[in-house]
């Protein structure tokens, strides 16, 4: 007697498609010195296509002055498509984030960066 497994499907991510909201939660970090930390929430997002370049922004939501009532969004820095991995790698975002869902967002940059290869040598 034979067992049947059944494998989940395939998912095709397809390069002409992505999620058409704008705006994504990327990650918590804790920020400021170890006896008075607080979380910063991060944000990404995906502006407008310019001469077939896309524009990134990074924001955070939070207080600008210390007079504001309600805390909104602000932009810390925005970037192209291909300088994004190095924007969130700066602000230490590039953990919180796989390549993957980078892609579902609507980033088609370029992985530039391998992984380091460490050679063991066998000793008799």
């Amino acid at each position: 007697m034979s067992a049947i497994i059944k494998f989940p499907k395939i998912i095709k991510l397809d390069p002409k498609r992505f999620h058409r909201q704008r705006l994504f939660y990327i990650g918590k970090v804790l920020k400021g010195p170890p006896y008075s930390s607080n979380y910063q929430e991060y944000y990404l997002r995906r502006n407008e296509e310019v001469r077939g370049n896309k524009k990134w922004s990074l924001k955070i939501l939070g207080l600008k002055k210390k007079t504001d009532v309600e805390p909104r969004m602000h932009a810390i820095e925005s970037c192209n498509d291909d300088q994004l991995l190095e924007m969130l790698e700066k602000w230490f975002l590039l953990d919180q984030i796989s390549y993957k869902k980078l892609f579902w967002l609507g980033w088609r940059g370029k992985i530039t960066k391998s992984a380091k290869i460490l050679e063991f040598k066998l000793s008799k």
